[in-house]
């Protein structure tokens, strides 16, 4: 039986509906960057930074970082060695 797979899944990703920046700081947290290099990469302040992982993680159903990381390497919104 095969049914819509739950958040927390690969296929959560696209439905999700995450913004531009949510899916950045996806995509550089899968890469392994710290908060301080991503608030850097995107130019943004710490805090902005954290809204958008509390809300990639509440739309993704997922409790930490991990998670959406395997998400993001299994959706191929990341592959090893790209870091934007």
């Amino acid at each position: 039986m095969s049914g819509p797979r739950p958040l927390g899944s690969a296929e959560a990703l696209p439905q999700a509906a995450l913004t531009g920046r949510g899916r950045r700081c996806c995509r550089l947290m899968a890469t392994g960057l710290s908060n301080p290099e991503i608030v850097v990469s995107c130019r943004a302040i710490p805090e902005t930074v954290k809204t958008h992982f509390g809300n990639v993680l509440t739309k993704l159903g997922t409790q930490n970082r991990a998670h959406p990381m395997v998400i993001a390497y299994e959706t191929g919104t990341t592959m090893p060695g790209v870091t934007d």
